[in-house]
């Protein structure tokens, strides 16, 4: 496989990986806010899962941006994977 293909192929594992943590992270806060408030009323339950849903974005992204991190420390990306951003030549 070449360096482009590498590429794609990271990219979308990269981005199942991202939205599989973002539903992990939205069902494990909501679980969470059902223990805590059994039965909240209709209004609160609105702000709450629109809070939830926030806080699954934040908190799945930081893991994703530490995971990158660490794949990033063990493996030399630049020799398995094409530049996405290739600066502009003046």
């Amino acid at each position: 496989m070449n360096k482009k293909l590498n590429t794609a192929l990271f990219l979308i594992a990269a981005s199942l990986v991202n939205i599989i943590l973002i539903i992990l992270c939205f069902l494990l806060f909501s679980f969470i806010v059902h223990l805590l408030i059994p039965a909240p009323s209709e209004g609160a339950a609105g702000v709450i899962l629109i809070l939830i849903f926030f806080l699954s974005f934040g908190v799945s992204f930081f893991i994703y941006y530490k995971l990158m991190k660490l794949l990033s420390d063990k493996i030399d990306l630049e020799t398995y994977f094409h530049p996405i951003f290739i600066p502009k030549k003046k």
